[in-house]
């Protein structure tokens, strides 16, 4: 009898005949008291508060894992991953976004591949109802510490921010490093650091990919693009530079593929671990996000960065799904 295999095993193998490449998450959910996740290393710097354009990054802001064909670089700057590539692709695309090719992007958005979403249950008053707060790694630059070994690249979110928005119930650790079949491993260990329950309403993942085909035309409509005769280039561009993603999102059969839209290999697969299981996929929150010219509110183009959650509940009962 030919053994069953699973979903997982079956996408990983036809990624494997394509020089796929993996990232797995495997969030840890700890009690002070009991926790026997390992401290990271101490930090070589804290991350930077803000998030802007406006600086580009130098060679300082990077770390470089390596194994096999794929190579991954992290930005220090955030936490965040900057890029992966597969070693002598011909086409040399980055399936990451990243401050360089997703220029599109709102600026009040900035959540990358790497920066974990999460709300926590605050209690009110003593009679009162209580609410659902947002603590995002993005808005946490003040707690963050960074390692790299040359095999982990390790952060810590360790006290209490004081940004809006920022975490405050609980420390965070974070390591990324390489399993024995070339699969890139996205630990996460969550430990609770008030001194009542805490409850999770949200955990979810921002998946940032390099998507932004805007971003090929340079500021130029594509109307002008035609006038120019750039619209070959541009579209070459497009389909080998650029990717999209695939989301499947059911339970444990879940997973995110992604390609460049010429269809050449390789491919990157995404995919939760041991009993963790995506449940949900949403976009961010873009209610509030609006320009005003004029004294008029238009919506802005930006549709909002992929989350990917193992939990939602929370989100739920702030969006009134």
């Amino acid at each position: 009898m030919a053994k069953k295999i699973s979903r997982r095993e079956a996408l990983k193998g036809i990624g494997a005949a394509g020089a796929t490449v993996l990232i797995s998450a495997s969030p840890g959910l700890t009690n002070p008291a009991a926790s026997t996740a390992k401290d990271v290393p101490a930090g070589v710097g804290k991350g930077r508060t803000s998030r802007s354009f406006r600086a580009a990054p130098s060679k300082e802001d990077f770390a470089l894992l390596v194994h096999g064909d794929m190579i991954v670089t992290f930005d220090k700057r955030y936490g965040s991953i900057y890029a992966i590539k597969k070693r002598n692709d011909p086409l040399d695309t980055n399936f990451m976004g990243n401050t360089e090719n997703t220029r599109g992007i709102e600026l009040s958005d900035t959540l990358w591949t790497g920066d974990l979403v999460s709300a926590v249950w605050e209690p009110g008053p003593s009679g009162s109802r209580g609410r659902w707060r947002r603590e995002l790694t993005e808005n946490s630059g003040d707690i963050r510490s960074i390692s790299f070994d040359g095999n982990t690249f390790a952060l810590k979110y360790h006290g209490r921010s004081q940004n809006k928005e920022g975490i405050k119930s609980y420390n965070l650790a974070m390591k990324y490093h390489f399993a024995g079949d070339g699969s890139l491993l996205w630990d996460i260990d969550i430990q609770n650091t008030t001194a009542q329950v805490l409850e999770i309403g949200e955990l979810a993942f921002p998946l940032r990919v390099n998507d932004d085909y805007v971003e090929a035309y340079k500021g130029t409509s594509v109307g002008e693009a035609i006038r120019k005769g750039n619209v070959t280039q541009m579209q070459k561009f497009i389909h080998e530079q650029k990717v999209f993603a695939h989301h499947f999102i059911a339970g444990h059969s879940s997973y995110a593929l992604i390609q460049r839209p010429a269809g050449i290999p390789p491919f990157l697969l995404i995919h939760a671990m041991k009993d963790t299981a995506f449940e949900c996929i949403y976009k961010s929150d873009l209610k509030h996000r609006v320009i005003a010219t004029a004294g008029v509110q238009d919506s802005t183009d930006w549709i909002g960065t992929d989350l990917l959650a193992i939990h939602s509940w929370g989100t739920k009962c702030m969006r009134r799904w």
